[in-house]
């Protein structure tokens, strides 16, 4: 993260909370973490809500297997070690098809899978959430 800030006001980005950022190398790990929000803060980024960056992440991972399904079962992998389902997602929170894919991602690979649909059901949820509907 220092490392990070240095290099923001090396293109002249930020102020006071960049500068602390950047010179937090020796600093408990909780301190850099509040320092660095401050500082994203001071430069007007976006930090999303939990449910913002599950719903990023899901996308995110619909466009990856739209892009290349051959590698499906690592997007799945790393899928779940960044989200665990039924800890992260409420059920019913998100909209259909991101909550479809992250069920599906979460049962991929296991005998569960097939029984909830399998790729179909899968390859649905990534197309309306890659090219929804004009109606969405």
């Amino acid at each position: 993260m220092p490392a990070l800030a240095t290099e923001w006001l090396a293109a002249g980005l930020g102020g006071d909370a960049v500068l602390k950022a950047a010179s937090s190398d020796f600093m408990d790990s909780r301190d850099k973490r509040d320092l660095f929000i401050e500082a994203l803060k001071e430069l007007d980024a976006w930090l999303p809500s939990s449910d913002d960056a599950e719903l990023a992440l899901i996308e995110f991972t619909a466009t990856a297997i739209a892009q290349d399904e051959n590698r499906l079962e690592e997007q799945a992998k790393s899928f779940r070690r960044l989200l665990d389902f039924d800890e992260a997602v409420t059920y019913g929170s998100f909209p259909r098809p991101h909550e479809d894919l992250a069920i599906m991602l979460s049962f991929y690979g296991t005998d569960v899978f097939e029984e909830m649909g399998g790729l179909p059901r899968l390859r649905r949820a990534v197309s309306e959430i890659v090219e929804p509907s004009p109606s969405s």
